[in-house]
């Protein structure tokens, strides 16, 4: 993965995080290994090369040495995954839980058990524009309708403006664009918008982000993601190939527009910079190590 040197709102926001956060833990473990009495959730964000990693995690479980019946996605679990809602759940007998999950999924172990977390990101608003695109040519999606109604201009603007009166701006903003969706994510199961600001869930999604989160990757990375997953679970993971690679391509959008999508996406914006930051210092961490291991001993 390398950090996009001609993105100057990147490079901002890279430095503003990083000089906010200075003081925090170091690194979180980027060079540990996982302990395999702890179960394994990935947090499956859309649109986010998360269909890639659920394949390579898959395919792998004979050579991590667990049962398919132990490779648990969630649309198997209750809909309802809340952590004081799993006791009919069977969660506690998943080695591996896959999919779009919030951070905070309860198990059934002892604390000293908690899962270990990995996610992909992805740029917020090429992230934004490909769920629009993927649901506007997906007519067996629940709203692919309602986004024939408006363009993808009007709709931007629309909630750049605020407007919410309209029931289809509803949908885009609660479902596609999701104001800042990954943000309430990674916060976890316990942040609500009616208890919490963004502010506040922003800062709660990056702690859990920097030290909870184990293996971090950005689809711009996914060669090194894989690589650094690999030396992780110490199990070999080759990316799987994109059937239509054209599906990870955007819609072509103004910059204005893209402006607009940009402030209305600031804090998810702030998370992804600093997921980019983790992703490229895994990698170097990895180098690093593998280095050190091939460097041959001296002879006295």
């Amino acid at each position: 993965f390398q950090m996009p040197s001609s993105c100057a709102l990147l490079s901002a926001m890279l430095a503003m995080v990083t000089a906010a956060h200075a003081a925090e833990a170091p690194l979180h473990r980027a060079c540990a290994q996982h302990a395999r009495d702890r179960p394994l959730v990935f947090i499956h964000h859309a649109k986010c090369g998360g269909t890639s990693v659920r394949q390579m995690l898959q395919q792998s479980a004979q050579e991590l040495g667990i049962s398919p019946q132990r490779v648990c996605d969630s649309l198997d679990l209750p809909r309802m995954l809340y952590a004081n809602k799993l006791s009919t759940a069977p969660v506690d007998q998943c080695d591996i839980v896959i999919g779009h999950v919030s951070h905070g999924l309860a198990f059934g172990y002892d604390e000293k058990y908690a899962p270990d977390y990995i996610t992909m990101m992805r740029e917020p608003v090429d992230r934004v524009l490909s769920l629009y695109e993927y649901v506007r040519n997906n007519p067996e999606h629940h709203q692919h309708t309602h986004f024939t109604q408006h363009t993808l201009e009007e709709l931007i603007e629309i909630s750049h403006a605020a407007h919410t009166q309209d029931p289809v701006l509803a949908d885009w903003n609660n479902t596609i664009l999701a104001t800042n969706r990954i943000v309430w994510r990674m916060c976890g199961y316990d942040c609500s918008p009616d208890s919490m600001s963004q502010t506040a869930a922003f800062s709660q999604a990056l702690r859990r982000l920097l030290l909870d989160t184990r293996v971090v990757g950005v689809l711009e990375g996914m060669e090194d993601f894989a690589r650094v997953l690999s030396y992780f679970m110490n199990v070999h993971f080759v990316p799987a190939p994109r059937a239509n690679q054209r599906e990870r391509e955007p819609p072509p959008v103004s910059a204005a527009h893209r402006a607009m999508l940009e402030h209305i996406l600031h804090y998810e914006s702030l998370l992804y910079a600093r997921a980019a930051l983790l992703a490229y210092k895994q990698r170097e961490c990895l180098d690093i190590h593998r280095r050190k291991r091939a460097k041959p001993s001296r002879e006295f």
